[in-house]
């Protein structure tokens, strides 16, 4: 594992350690259960039953201004499935710099995986007697229909990552930056054309990636390592980026730590910046600006999934590209697709040609 792993796994465990030390002992032990899952998913589970757990002592009269270290198993073993229904209704929606804006339907099926998970454990260990979390339905939870780029949507995404179309004097000046117009086209091309998560393709280093087989070797999640294949097109894109970074490279030495993308201060990119990277070029594209939707970079591997089984209709390999456990979570972008079986590029040549010219 690389130092970048180690330091955010280390940076996953010290915050998990923080948020433990205020929480029933048995907490200990259910941590030490879930041993198996990846510092980042242990850290999220705990984050959200530290929330779950900080609702309870706030609206139950029963907890009222008692600390969280004064939640026992018996007192949860009192809870109905219908008292967990109510609370996943009470958090569908956040304040948000004074705004309400609801939850995604992704962060509160975690929350619920993370609730399972707890009394899963406290039941199994002989902590209560039965498990309400088990009849929460996953279907009251709201629901979202994936929205992915259309096919014009996409090329004019990508004509303005590559030739700066569209672009302000100020954000042209950046994009002429031979590192960094490379590099956008490089970093957004491949997440386009791979499906990887943002938090993945951060990961990167310059020894996860094989030009010659036009393949990466991707970290998913519980620390799995999954190779992957790119576009004859994205591999042009990563050999340009590379060549302007030729000299960064030599500076920084090819190490298993040195990171494949990197900032114009020599640092590895961050998540926070790639979001800004799909925000600036979506805006300056006009994608979803007619219908409210906002672009993010999994709005990309959304793209990846829905492109990819239309053309290759085949839901356990696109599982298996996606990094999925569950073929329920992949089922979601094969909707209403056409199963026709061809090649998936970047752009077709046809399109390529016509933005070169």
């Amino acid at each position: 594992m690389s130092l970048y792993r180690d330091r955010l796994n280390a940076k996953y465990d010290e915050l998990t350690d923080l948020r433990i030390q205020n929480m029933p002992r048995f907490m200990r032990q259910y941590l030490n259960a879930i041993n198996n899952k990846s510092s980042g998913t242990r850290n999220g589970y705990i984050n959200d039953i530290e929330v779950f757990f900080t609702y309870l002592t706030e609206k139950n009269p029963l907890l009222k201004n008692q600390p969280l270290s004064a939640i026992t198993p018996e007192f949860l073993d009192q809870l109905s499935t219908m008292d967990l229904e109510e609370y996943f209704s009470d958090i569908k929606y956040i304040r948000v710099n004074g705004d309400v804006k609801q939850r995604s339907s992704a962060s509160l099926k975690r929350n619920l995986a993370s609730i399972r998970s707890l009394y899963k454990f406290l039941y199994s260990h002989g902590f209560i007697q039965h498990n309400p979390a088990v009849l929460v339905e996953s279907a009251k939870l709201p629901h979202h229909d994936v929205v992915v780029l259309t096919e014009s949507e996409k090329n004019n995404m990508l004509d303005s990552i590559e030739y700066g179309t569209g672009l302000t004097d100020r954000q042209q000046s950046y994009h002429d930056n031979p590192a960094i117009g490379t590099r956008d086209i490089a970093l957004l091309g491949l997440m386009f054309n791979t499906g990887i998560r943002v938090s993945e393709c951060v990961g990167l280093n310059l020894s996860d990636l094989n030009m010659k087989e036009h393949s990466i070797m991707v970290h998913r999640k519980n620390n799995k390592l999954q190779l992957l294949h790119f576009s004859a097109e994205v591999a042009e894109y990563l050999e340009t980026y590379l060549e302007s970074f030729r000299l960064r490279k030599e500076t920084l030495g090819k190490t298993e730590d040195t990171a494949l993308f990197l900032t114009m201060y020599y640092q590895r990119i961050g998540v926070r910046a790639i979001q800004r990277l799909v925000k600036k070029y979506a805006n300056v594209a006009e994608v979803f600006q007619t219908d409210g939707h906002k672009i993010t970079p999994h709005k990309l591997r959304s793209t990846f999934a829905t492109e990819y089984y239309q053309h290759n209709p085949n839901l356990v390999h696109l599982q298996s590209l996606m990094g999925h456990s569950d073929i329920k979570t992949t089922q979601v972008y094969v909707k209403d697709r056409d199963e026709s079986k061809i090649d998936l590029p970047l752009r077709t040549k046809e399109e390529h040609r016509k933005n070169q010219s």
